[in-house]
């Protein structure tokens, strides 16, 4: 009995409230013509006459479409006349399309449009201070004066947007003081690594003083290995560059092991007290060393493969190879002996080594003075002796408290 009565009442009701077909019609075509101008394309011409329309919903409707042009070729005049429209939802799209005018926005406009007797129209005036078109400064007054609008959505609005300006404003400060403290640390950064570069070079240089005496006996052993490899390349054997290049790998290799040895062995450091109680770095003092005897015996070997290349007729690169590799070998391996053993066993250990790679025994028991392709620069070599230096590196200040 319960549904039947429900369902009685419910057609009576129906019957009661059911729309006329003219009222109907009236609103479907109304909707049908909006979604038409909706979705047709529509130059700036068709939009400047129909913002004129006697339908408010077609005004309204161009008024909204001018978002699609630019900020420049929005006609700021139209805007104004809609914002004296009749109808309330015209004037508050009208509101919103200032938003739209950018550094162009008129404020005075927008004074007019927060004194709106709709409070729709005030709260789209508030969304549009809120948009970060107008200065802060000047935007605050408005918005002071529409937090205490009689309207709650027009006030809450209006608080909401202070609190969204703070916020942006704060975000801006600390942004601001990040960037000041980021150039401020960059600067730093830029001294304190200039700075370190001027120490490094002041320390490179400094060595030459601490090593002329062992760079004296050096250079004279050096200069008269050069002296014998000349002999060599203009005497009787002249005609052989094998036996040239030979003796100039031999003398460089044993040169530059003998002047590692020794100058980046402790124990023969006269100042090693003084440059341990320091905080200069260990590690830098004796790669300045090792970097000074290498880049000499390169240099002054590198000039004489290229005084010798030429009387061969040979290239400079197949004179040096025969020499290059090796000497960073056994340096590296020098500069290990030395700083473990000390320099007098890294000397013999490299004449021991040399001798082992230089001279060979024949089956019948003659003696043959050369180089095993393997004993010339290649990336072997070139790669032992860097790993070799490396380990010695790290392992150097554990080998010197130990000492």
């Amino acid at each position: 009995m319960d549904d039947l009565r429900h369902q009685h009442m419910y057609e009576n009701k129906s019957q009661e409230y059911q729309v006329p077909e003219s009222l109907m019609r009236d609103v479907e075509q109304r909707i049908s013509t909006l979604q038409e101008r909706k979705s047709a394309k529509k130059s700036r011409q068709d939009i400047l006459q129909e913002v004129q329309h006697e339908h408010w919903e077609t005004r309204a409707m161009a008024l909204y479409s001018l978002r699609k042009l630019r900020a420049d070729e929005i006609p700021v005049e139209l805007i104004l006349r809609a914002l004296q429209d009749e109808h309330v939802m015209v004037r508050a799209i009208a509101v919103q399309m200032l938003g739209c005018l950018g550094k162009r926005l008129p404020v005075d406009a927008l004074r007019l449009a927060l004194q709106d007797h709709d409070w729709e129209v005030r709260e789209r005036g508030v969304f549009v201070l809120s948009d970060g078109n107008i200065e802060e400064n000047v935007a605050r007054p408005f918005l002071a004066i529409a937090q205490q609008d009689a309207h709650p959505a027009v006030s809450e609005a209006a608080r909401e947007t202070l609190a969204l300006l703070d916020a942006r404003h704060a975000t801006q400060q600390i942004n601001e003081r990040d960037i000041q403290l980021n150039r401020a640390a960059n600067r730093f950064s830029f001294q304190a690594y200039g700075r370190k570069i001027d120490q490094s070079w002041e320390l490179f240089c400094r060595q030459f003083l601490v090593l002329r005496k062992y760079g004296l006996a050096a250079l004279v052993t050096l200069l008269t290995g050069y002296i014998v490899v000349l002999g060599i390349t203009l005497g009787p054997l002249r005609g052989n560059v094998y036996y040239s290049s030979l003796a100039l790998g031999v003398v460089t290799t044993l040169s530059a092991a003998i002047a590692t040895g020794f100058t980046t062995d402790l124990r023969q450091d006269q100042g090693r007290e003084i440059m341990l109680s320091t905080p200069t770095s260990l590690r830098m003092v004796m790669f300045c060393r090792f970097l000074i005897v290498i880049v000499s015996h390169l240099l002054l070997s590198g000039v004489l493969s290229a005084a010798i290349a030429p009387l061969y007729g040979q290239g400079l690169w197949s004179i040096v190879q025969i020499w290059l590799g090796p000497m960073f070998l056994v340096s590296s391996l020098s500069f290990a002996v030395a700083m473990l053993l000390g320099s007098w066993f890294s000397l013999v250990l490299t004449f021991l080594f040399e001798i082992i790679q230089t001279l060979h025994v024949g089956p019948e028991g003659q003696i043959a003075v050369q180089h095993s392709q393997l004993w010339q620069t290649n990336p072997v070599i070139l790669l032992v002796a860097v790993i070799c230096f490396a380990l010695v590196i790290l392992y150097m200040p554990s080998c010197v408290r130990n000492k």
